[in-house]
């Protein structure tokens, strides 16, 4: 069975079985509540410019993609920071950045939320405590883009389906945002929550 094939079955599967053992965990108290996020996709983030001028021109550009994954205003909100580096490889050091926050939901209840279900230890799927610490986890790509084709990560974490990267393109690269112009796209799974 094919890498997708496996991907399209653990997101058929997985609220299931989040839902299964969210039951089990609220059987003890009758207000806790799960919460899903996704399956979402954020299509065509594009950077801004802030250096040289708009065309990598072939000279790469050096790309640092990271992801995290966090909780914000009082651990009620699921939030995403998107962060991508693009830098031409020699003069003139083109260079275009995206930074931004993406808020994919909050507690309904107004309560904190306390648990993602998520690969435990043992690689299994189960509800793990979040703590004290608001950032759930990071997931980072980085590479040197060597053509003008669309550049595809799956799964550089199990909560990030796909990072895709248009860098480097036919024409002008940083500033628009069309099809041919350099772009980033996101794709999340299912991500459950809870909160009591």
């Amino acid at each position: 069975m094919s890498t997708k094939s496996h991907r399209t079955n653990l997101e058929k599967t997985i609220p299931a079985l989040a839902m299964s053992a969210f039951l089990a965990l609220s059987a003890s108290d009758a207000e806790a509540t799960a919460m899903s996020i996704g399956p979402v996709s954020y299509n065509r983030l594009c950077p801004s410019l802030i250096g040289g001028d708009d065309e990598f021109n072939g000279n790469g550009p050096d790309v640092d993609v990271e992801l995290t994954l966090r909780r914000a205003v009082g651990n009620q909100q699921v939030v995403l920071d998107v962060y991508l580096h693009e830098m031409e490889t020699r003069s003139d050091w083109t260079e275009g950045e995206i930074r931004r926050s993406l808020t994919l939901g909050s507690s309904p209840t107004g309560r904190p939320i306390t648990h993602i279900w998520a690969p435990g230890a043992n690689g299994a799927f189960q509800w793990t405590v979040l703590g004290t610490n608001p950032t759930y986890g990071t997931a980072n790509v980085f590479y040197v883009d060597t053509d003008t084709t669309l550049d595809r990560f799956y799964n550089p974490q199990w909560w990030v389906s796909e990072i895709a990267v248009n860098g480097d393109t036919d024409g002008g690269d940083v500033g628009g945002c069309s099809a041919s112009d350099s772009y980033m796209s996101v794709r999340l799974p299912a991500i459950w929550f809870w909160h009591s």
